[in-house]
C-alpha cells in the first residue's frame, strides 16, 4: 500500500483510490489544485480500512474531504466503510463514483468533448468467442483446476497460507500456466473472510477451513475460481451443514444463467433472497449463527 501527502489545506481534499493495476497513476495528479492524496493496495487489491483512514486523516482539512472512488466493488466496499467511519468520528466525507472516461479540449467553444472509455467496445467485441479462443479459456480453466486439486491433496503436509500459494502456483506453472492471473488469495479460519486477503503469512489451525482463490493465465486468457476446504482432512458438522447449504445455493444460481437473465439479477438474487433463506433454514436447523 502506498499514500502520497499533500499539505494540508483549509479548502475541500480530494483522494483518489483504488488496487494498483492503472490506479497508482493516480499519484501523478497529487498536487496544487489537484489530489491532496492518492491511496492504493497492493496489485489488483483494494487498499484496506485502515489504510484509508490513516490517509484520510493526514489531509482531511476543516472543509471536509471527498473521496473519488473507481467504479469497482472492493473500491466501493471498503471506502465506503472509512467513509462511514469517517462520518462517526466527526469528520466531513462525501464519495462520489467514476468511471475511466475523459474530457478532451474543445476545438472552439467552451464545451469539450467527452471520450467514451474504450472498454464499452472492447467488452462487446469480446462477447463473442472464436472456437480457438473457447478451447484457450478452457484449457485455462482445467489448469486452475487441476493445480488447486493437488493443493487440497497435500494441505494436510503444509497446512500454511503461504506454502499453499506457493503450491498452487507452481503446480499452475507445471501444466503450462504462464503466470497466475492475480496474486492467490489464500486464507485459513477467519482470514477467509477477508476481502482480497494477502497477507498469507498464518498457519491454518486444525478444525479451520482454508480458502482459496486463485487463476491463471494462458497465452492471454485467464481462469478464476474459488474453493473452501479443510485442510485437515474433515468437516466440522457445522461446516458440512453451511458446504451443503452453499452448494445448494450455487445450484440455484445455475438454475439462473439463462438467455435473457443478467448478471445485476443474479446478483441481486445472491445479496437479498438468498442470505435470508440461508439463515431462516440455518435457524431451522438450531444453530447458532452469530
Amino acid at each position: 500500500m502506498e499514500v502520497w501527502f499533500l499539505s494540508k489545506r483549509v479548502n475541500s481534499d480530494l483522494c483518489q483510490s483504488g488496487g494498483s493495476g492503472h490506479e497508482p497513476a493516480h499519484a501523478g495528479f497529487v498536487g496544487e489544485g489537484m489530489l491532496t492524496a492518492a491511496i492504493c493496495g497492493d496489485v489488483f487489491v483494494s487498499p484496506p480500512v485502515g489504510s484509508i483512514l490513516a490517509g484520510r486523516r493526514a489531509v482531511t482539512g476543516t472543509m471536509g474531504c471527498l473521496l473519488i472512488v473507481t467504479n469497482y466493488t472492493g473500491d466501493r466496499l471498503n471506502f465506503g466503510l472509512a467513509a462511514e467511519q469517517a462520518k462517526s468520528e466527526g469528520y466531513k466525507v462525501e464519495m462520489v463514483i467514476v468511471g475511466d472516461d475523459c474530457a478532451l479540449p474543445p476545438p472552439r467553444g467552451i464545451v469539450g468533448r467527452r471520450v467514451k472509455d474504450l472498454s464499452v467496445y472492447n467488452h462487446e467485441a469480446r462477447l463473442i468467442k472464436s472456437p480457438a479462443e473457447l478451447e484457450l479459456m478452457r484449457d485455462s480453466v482445467s489448469i486452475a483446476c487441476q493445480a488447486l486439486l493437488q493443493t487440497m491433496l497435500h494441505s494436510k503436509t503444509f497446512p500454511c497460507e503461504a506454502r499453499l500459494s506457493a503450491k498452487v502456483e507452481y503446480e499452475c506453472k507445471m501444466r503450462g500456466a504462464q503466470r497466475m492471473a492475480f496474486n492467490p488469495v489464500v486464507g485459513g479460519g477467519p482470514n477467509g473472510s477477508v476481502i482480497h486477503y494477502s497477507q498469507s503469512d498464518q498457519k491454518v489451525k486444525d478444525g479451520d477451513l482454508v480458502l482459496m482463490d486463485i487463476g491463471c493465465e494462458l497465452h492471454g486468457y485467464v481462469s478464476d475460481l474459488t474453493r473452501t476446504w479443510p485442510p485437515y482432512g474433515r468437516f466440522s458438522p457445522v461446516h458440512e451443514e453451511l458446504y451443503d447449504l452453499i452448494l445448494e445455493t450455487n445450484k440455484e444460481y445455475l438454475d439462473l444463467c439463462k438467455p435473457g437473465t443478467s448478471i445485476r439479477q443474479i446478483h441481486n438474487y445472491s445479496v437479498v433472497y438468498v442470505p435470508y433463506i440461508s439463515v431462516v433454514r440455518l435457524c431451522y436447523m438450531g444453530r447458532q449463527i452469530w
